[in-house]
């Protein structure tokens, strides 16, 4: 009888003992769901998790820092990216028993505009000018004190840019001001420029390049428009015997000069026709009405104008800046063209 109670001991004890083993729990860890895809301005993360036992996190990378940890949250702290590229963290999270990991994801710093909108120019009327200009920073805009009475700006409630708001000028003068747009590190400047042709109707003197050397022009001159819209402009080629006047026209905030014939040029061999002529990249002249060049309003720093030839979309194909009066034998053309009396680069009226 006692053999038999002691083979009940036994086995009631090894039954004991199983059962206790049969109920030990691994600690669990499972990640549940992720918000780890943030902006370049930086803020808070944070990643759910479903843990038992004691839960620990941390991040390879300075910038991203464990704030909090519990069995269902691991939350974080993100610093703004300051930098163009994106860049990742890694977040580590274990219970002891298991680890799991997660990947941060944080924008680089982004600043969109169009740079075809950085120089705004108007007519002496009143007028709203709009540009497109997102961030990932807020945006600020610096307009300088004097000329806030007449320039200020309004940000769109979207977000993805904002208004020139420009009065109307009565001053009977051009004006003009820099607009230093700031956001994060990143600095752009814009200008406004607000004038009418007539503001620029007078007496100049100019400057040019040929070959290397400077020249002046003292007399120049750009009349008042006739009753077709022309305007006349003198003494790009004047001497004591030559004034050959180029004409003009006024569009889209500027003097637009095309291809023209100006006057003879006779000189002891073959009189010559001369042509007012934009100058190709290659370094031929292109006579005709169909090309075109500007002559724009540029500001200075000081706040004063000049007006300097440019490239205006003109010539197809080309960007150009350069002009001449170019003689021909007879009708114009590259057979008779006898080279350029006068070559004219970095040319501007100040």
């Amino acid at each position: 009888m006692k053999k038999v109670i002691n083979i009940f001991l036994f086995v009631l004890c090894f039954t004991v003992i199983s059962c206790h083993d049969d109920d030990t729990i691994s600690p669990s860890l499972t990640i549940i769901q992720t918000d780890l895809n943030l902006k370049a301005i930086g803020g808070e993360a944070s990643i759910q998790i479903q843990a038992t036992g004691e839960v620990k996190a941390t991040s390879d990378v300075e910038w991203c820092q464990v704030t909090e940890v519990t069995t269902e949250t691991v939350k974080l702290s993100v610093q703004e990216n300051r930098d163009y590229p994106g860049r990742s963290a890694q977040i580590i999270i274990t219970n002891g028993s298991q680890t799991k990991q997660a990947t941060l994801i944080q924008e680089g710093a982004i600043l969109t505009y169009n740079k075809a909108e950085q120089i705004q120019s108007t007519n002496n009327q009143a007028a709203v000018l709009p540009i497109k200009l997102s961030s990932s920073f807020p945006i600020q805009v610096t307009i300088p004190e004097k000329n806030k009475s007449w320039l200020s700006f309004t940000h769109s409630t979207d977000g993805s840019g904002g208004s020139f708001i420009v009065s109307a000028n009565n001053t009977g003068k051009a004006r003009g001001s820099d607009v230093t747009i700031t956001s994060g590190e990143r600095t752009l400047t814009y200008q406004v420029l607000q004038y009418g042709a007539e503001n620029f109707v007078g007496s100049w003197k100019g400057t040019y390049v040929n070959q290397g050397s400077q020249y002046s022009l003292p007399d120049i001159s750009i009349s008042a428009a006739d009753e077709n819209g022309i305007y006349t402009i003198s003494g790009l080629y004047k001497t004591s015997v030559y004034d050959y006047k180029v004409q003009a026209t006024y569009q889209n905030n500027m003097f637009v000069i095309t291809g023209q014939e100006v006057g003879v040029y006779v000189s002891s061999i073959v009189p010559m026709n001369v042509y007012f002529c934009i100058v190709d990249n290659i370094g031929f002249p292109l006579w005709t009405a169909n090309n075109s060049i500007g002559l724009i309003p540029v500001l200075l720093s000081d706040g004063s104008f000049v007006l300097a030839f440019a490239d205006n979309g003109g010539v197809a194909g080309e960007v150009v800046s350069k002009i001449s009066f170019a003689g021909f034998l007879g009708d114009p053309s590259l057979d008779t063209f006898q080279g350029h009396l006068r070559l004219m680069s970095n040319c501007f009226f100040f």
